[in-house]
């Protein structure tokens, strides 16, 4: 999975199918979110690294399919700057989330999707590690929570974890389905989805834009960039999907 002299894409074809509607989360439910999400945002680097440390403890498997992370121990990961920043860029895919929590399907759950479709360059991931996710989020959010996390802010939070890794497996089996290639640019791999031949590699970014308007859908607060570490024979290279 190298990128010397290489210029490839990935190219999942990211369908645009479903009809518009909201998230299905009621006004209670996003009030109970949005007033959460203060205490866990307020440091997303040390939340970010304590979920990733949980996996990394629960799977260690998929601590090895990074080369730099995995000749560290786990307990000193939050010590080093490319696993800090790859826990915040996860941070803030779920504050993308948070944000736009009635925003229609066919908007939000393709940004998603893009970043599942992200996980099919890494050599050895399995979809099926997607749910130890959720388990180690729910974890350590019962853990930032404490006596806040009752069960309605569980089952609350519950649901926009499940959102979050159904939409990311429908990316990521949907890339290996697809004809892939590999691009590599200034030392950042930037993956390009083709959103039926409207998204686009830019600068070292990718681009989505929506098939019925090419201007970016102000419903959508797309203020947010995911980085997103990828595996290659050489060393990790940061992948960032800009959200535009």
């Amino acid at each position: 999975m190298g990128c010397d002299n290489s210029k490839q894409q990935l190219q999942p074809n990211i369908p645009d199918s479903q009809e518009e509607g909201t998230i299905g989360f009621t006004e209670t439910q996003i009030d109970t979110i949005r007033s959460t999400w203060p205490l866990l945002s307020r440091n997303m680097v040390r939340v970010g690294t304590d979920v990733f440390v949980r996996i990394f403890t629960e799977v260690p498997t998929v601590k090895e399919l990074f080369s730099s992370f995995n000749i560290v121990d786990v307990n000193d990961l939050h010590k080093m700057p490319t696993f800090r920043a790859h826990a915040e860029m996860f941070m803030q895919v779920l504050h993308l989330v948070v944000d736009n929590l009635e925003t229609p399907y066919s908007e939000l759950n393709h940004e998603l999707m893009v970043l599942g479709a992200r996980h099919a360059t890494f050599s050895g991931f399995k979809p099926e590690y997607f749910k130890f996710y959720v388990k180690c989020l729910i974890q350590v959010w019962e853990l930032e929570l404490g006596e806040e996390f009752i069960l309605e802010v569980r089952d609350c939070w519950k649901i926009v974890f499940d959102f979050l890794v159904d939409n990311m497996t429908e990316g990521y089996e949907l890339a290996l389905r697809e004809s892939t290639t590999k691009h590599c640019q200034n030392g950042v791999k930037t993956l390009t989805v083709s959103d039926n031949g409207n998204s686009k590699s830019q600068n070292g970014h990718m681009t989505s834009q929506n098939k019925r308007n090419t201007s970016p859908n102000p419903a959508v607060k797309k203020n947010k960039s995911a980085c997103i570490m990828d595996k290659n024979k050489k060393n990790d290279t940061l992948c960032e999907v800009k959200i535009t």
